[in-house]
């Protein structure tokens, strides 16, 4: 609870003192950030910056997010680590007020009365969305022997033959 208290204070983003106009912000993300979130535990290792760019106006803040770095993971293909880049940019509209609203993935809501953003959750799906769908090498980088083994034990298709109604095979033949 103490290190969740601390990471979400790492990624807290002060506004109410700011004054009306463009703000910089870094955000270094580090191994206590991917050992926090069990959706991102296949990642052995991982290191990102998240540079923020806040617009402050008068009934929203405008926030566009920057977020690169790598992760390490073990090759989809291979199993050897293989290490990938992300790159990745998000805009969010942050609306000031009270009353029903659905948040959607471009425009949330706080209430008028909030002085700080907690970006811990937002970073956690902001890298997510950043990660490929495979982790592999370049076919040539792979474990050859692995490679070979895959190969050995590769399983061909046995074509099966199709088994039809007799009553539905006229139908076939109409054209």
């Amino acid at each position: 609870m103490k290190k969740l208290k601390q990471l979400n204070r790492q990624f807290e983003l002060p506004f109410s003192g700011l004054k009306i106009g463009v703000h910089q912000f870094e955000f270094p993300i580090d191994q206590s950030f991917f050992e926090h979130f069990e959706a991102l535990s296949f990642l052995t290792k991982g290191e990102a910056i998240a540079k923020v760019e806040l617009e402050k106006r008068s009934t929203m803040l405008l926030l566009k997010t920057l977020v690169k770095g790598k992760v390490t993971t073990p090759c989809d293909r291979c199993g050897d680590e293989v290490t990938t880049k992300i790159n990745n940019e998000f805009n969010l509209i942050i609306k000031f007020g009270e009353g029903d609203f659905e948040d959607t993935d471009e425009m949330i809501q706080i209430s008028a009365l909030d002085h700080k953003l907690e970006l811990l959750e937002l970073f956690y799906e902001y890298v997510y969305l950043s990660l490929p769908l495979r982790f592999t090498h370049k076919k040539s980088n792979c474990n050859a022997e692995v490679l070979q083994k895959l190969e050995e034990l590769r399983v061909e298709e046995i074509e099966k033959e199709e088994k039809t109604d007799p009553r539905w095979d006229v139908l076939k033949n109409l054209k």
